[in-house]
């Protein structure tokens, strides 16, 4: 690990630790109040605001015939339930949903990946990180990022086995661990905080970043570019 490298990890983790300080008690979540809405439009744009800040319930009520609850969930779908294969954040962190409605209410249970709580500590971190990542050049800031998470992430073999459940950046950043889609959204994440267009891409088995450089799409695979005797660039802007 190369100097720079080495007093980022350091910074890193003075960085977690006070984050950890400062949002250290669990916070209970509450049941979601009811919200009334006075069209499907309004729900659209309430239900746009609450997935962005991963909310785990949404309420509505409204009156008969003025809310098309079929819209509204269609919406929640496209937002969250991409099946094309290729992916936002918010999208690889979703887990799933259930709602129950009728002509005068709906109700939706959102699962995530990550708590509220875990994803505001680990936005913030990387916040925090990305601006230590810029390189001369948008090509260097790519590989700096690719090479941090390569350096400072191992593949975990117990999540594989079922006795782990490290999917997300989170795991990859404060537990230095995690599986494809965990180095994956956490290249996406700093991609985000650095402004370069990124998107994860996901398959049958495993998940990749795509980022655009120069106008054009490049592949960009962490999680097979970090090899027990260091990194290689076989999977790098390929």
């Amino acid at each position: 690990m190369t100097e720079a490298f080495k007093k980022l990890a350091a910074f890193a983790a003075v960085m977690m630790a006070s984050l950890f300080f400062m949002i250290a008690s669990p916070v209970e979540a509450e049941a979601a109040e009811s919200v009334y809405i006075g069209s499907t439009q309004e729900g659209i744009e309430y239900i746009s605001a609450a997935v962005a800040s991963y909310e785990p319930e949404i309420y509505f009520v409204f009156e008969p015939g003025q809310v098309d609850v079929g819209m509204l969930i269609m919406h929640l779908r496209a937002l969250i339930g991409n099946g094309s294969g290729i992916h936002t954040y918010n999208q690889m962190i979703y887990d799933g949903f259930d709602c129950c409605y009728s002509s005068e209410m709906l109700q939706v249970n959102i699962a995530w990946k990550l708590t509220q709580q875990q994803e505001q500590i680990f936005d913030a971190t990387v916040q925090m990180l990305a601006p230590y990542l810029v390189g001369a050049t948008q090509y260097d800031t790519i590989k700096n990022v690719h090479d941090w998470i390569c350096l400072t992430t191992d593949y975990d073999y117990e999540t594989v086995a079922g006795t782990a459940n490290r999917h997300t950046g989170y795991n990859a950043l404060f537990e230095n661990r995690a599986v494809c889609d965990g180095y994956a959204t956490l290249f996406q994440k700093f991609m985000d905080k650095l402004g370069v267009p990124c998107y994860c891409v996901s398959g049958s088995s495993h998940a990749w970043n795509v980022v655009m450089y120069n106008g054009q799409w490049y592949r960009v695979d962490c999680t097979w570019d970090d090899q027990d005797f260091g990194i290689i660039y076989n999977f790098f802007m390929y």
